[in-house]
């Protein structure tokens, strides 16, 4: 150890100034180069933790990261927290035992009550409820895939002492939709029903669904549509009708496509025409041929009557004397019958409710048959024959009722043209972004960088340590061979064409071989030691040790 101690020593007070700087700065740019190629090499590649949070709830995220001592960056203006990939599912599972994150802004829910809640009034017990059934109808609403977020407000009015004085539960729910989404009636009638039932007292058309814009959704009632349908008009409700029957004979005929000839090969579309207008009829029918007496009405009158006769004379005798002679009785019987006769009579009344389909097109355009497996490249595909297309359009008629009774006239239009190939069936290979590529290749670019850095260190140090080792212990005749070209140069070939030579004899004192050698100047020597140092002092340590 101590040898090589020494021979660094001696490496090092054989390097020139200039040299020693040089060495000293490759040094550092190399450990500087090393330390980054090691600071990205080792730093973590981040994941998405969780993204869209509400920046109370970053903070607890942020908080407990840093409790766990986890790495984390904070991304998309401070909504997303980025996390190593092998501390993502950790962290995750941590927090959902925390608790952490709520869903964005809908409020808190029934974990308002994990907390003991000893002391409160009834008013605020009761505020605290509400505003947790809020929060967790809220959280409800906001897992429909068209909704980002969500709020409710509820009010419910204080029970009175009167009854006349009682007033209804009111709800109002704000939802903020995702880009490009709407609701569609069935979803939003689907919200008030989930509000009106988690509330007591509260009916479904007392809640009002209110959009980002401002605008109120599925606020179309019964009136509005009634009067629309009076002027003749089509309401929203017989649209979403005449849509929901186009849709399912659509999927009856596109399903029984799809199973004989293949996804994809196949394409139905149903326009249809209906009858939205309500009859009512009332018709008569009477036969004659068929009577019967509908009423008979029978009188009978019975009477007596009496006559007298007298034969007396006239006077006081005869008005005074008793009558002597009594008339006869007469009896009189009347019976009067009436009957009232009625014609058979029939009477129907029929109603026609409104929707009746008035007439359907169908549009059928058929795939062209592709080429058999193993055909050249080339081959035309071979078109149908009439029979089969006859074939398929009988299909699409059976599915979808097709008629050309005398009340409708159906139609059908059928097309073979090929499709774009959007199914190829080549697989496709997901091309990967630049990011991807770099992160993939980045482990081995390192390396490869180390590598070739650690390569490049020894060589150099290799070169200075051959470059010094040959000034301290290399050819002791380099000044003179310094002397003796110098000397060939300044003088030229004399006559016989031979340079003269310039070597210092044993003792140290300069002297030339025969043949005109000529002798170098004090102020030239001094100028050669001045533009070489190095060789000039390692010369006069040889000449030094060769006396």
């Amino acid at each position: 150890m101590e040898e090589i101690k020494k021979n660094l020593l001696a490496l090092w007070k054989g390097l020139s100034p200039q040299r020693r700087v040089s060495l000293i700065g490759s040094f550092l740019l190399s450990l500087a180069v090393l330390s980054a190629v090691v600071y990205f090499a080792s730093k973590p590649r981040l994941t998405l933790l969780y993204g869209g949070l509400a920046p109370a709830e970053a903070g607890k995220v942020t908080e407990y990261l840093d409790s766990k001592k986890i790495t984390y960056d904070i991304t998309d203006g401070g909504r997303a927290v980025m996390v190593p990939a092998q501390e993502v599912y950790a962290a995750r599972m941590g927090l959902a035992a925390e608790g952490i994150p709520t869903l964005s802004d809908s409020g808190v829910g029934f974990e308002l009550f994990d907390k003991p809640t000893f002391g409160e009034s009834d008013f605020m017990q009761r505020a605290n409820y509400y505003r947790a059934l809020q929060g967790e109808l809220a959280r409800t609403i906001k897992q429909l895939d068209e909704v980002s977020n969500a709020r409710v407000l509820i009010v419910v009015p204080e029970d009175k002492l009167f009854g006349q004085d009682h007033q209804e539960a009111k709800a109002s729910v704000f939802v903020q939709l995702q880009p490009g989404r709407t609701l569609t009636s069935n979803q939003i009638q689907a919200i008030r029903f989930l509000v009106a039932n988690g509330v007591e007292g509260l009916q479904p058309e007392h809640v009002a669904v209110i959009d980002s814009t401002g605008r109120a959704i599925g606020d179309s009632d019964d009136s509005s549509d009634t009067g629309a349908a009076t002027a003749g008009q089509v309401t929203d409700k017989q649209r979403q009708a005449r849509a929901d029957l186009e849709h399912y004979l659509e999927e009856k005929a596109q399903s029984m496509l799809d199973q004989v000839l293949g996804p994809g090969q196949a394409v139905v579309r149903v326009a249809s025409e209906i009858d939205y207008t309500q009859l009512q009829e009332t018709s008569e029918t009477y036969d004659p041929k068929n009577s019967a007496i509908s009423s008979e009405t029978s009188t009978t009158e019975s009477s007596t009557t009496q006559s007298q006769t007298s034969s007396s004379a006239a006077g006081v005798t005869a008005n005074s004397s008793a009558p002597s002679d009594q008339g006869k009785g007469i009896d009189e019987k009347k019976e009067d019958t009436t009957n009232s006769y009625d014609v058979s009579k029939t009477v129907d009344n029929k109603v026609v409710g409104a929707g009746a389909i008035k007439r359907l097109t169908v549009a059928l355009m058929l795939n062209e048959r592709k080429p058999a497996a193993g055909a050249p490249a080339g081959t035309k595909a071979t078109p149908r024959t009439p029979a089969e297309v006859a074939s398929l359009e009988n299909i699409v008629k059976a599915a979808v009722g097709f008629t050309t009774s005398d009340t409708r006239q159906d139609m059908i239009s059928t097309q073979e043209i090929p499709f774009a190939d959007m199914f190829d069936d080549t697989p496709v290979v997901p091309k990967s972004t630049m990011t991807q590529q770099l992160n993939s290749y980045l482990p081995y670019v390192t390396q490869g960088s180390l590598v070739l850095l650690a390569i490049g260190i020894l060589l150099y140090f290799r070169s200075v340590a051959s470059s010094s080792s040959t000034s301290a212990g290399g050819d002791p005749d380099t000044f003179e061979a310094l002397l003796n070209t110098y000397q060939s140069h300044a003088n030229g070939a004399n006559g016989n064409g031979h340079a003269p030579a310039f070597r210092a004899n044993g003792n140290g004192t300069n002297g030339a071989h025969a043949h005109g050698a000529t002798v170098l100047t004090p102020t030239e020597l001094s100028r050669l030691i001045r533009e070489n140092p190095d060789n000039a002092s390692q010369a006069l340590k040889q000449w030094l040790r060769r006396n």
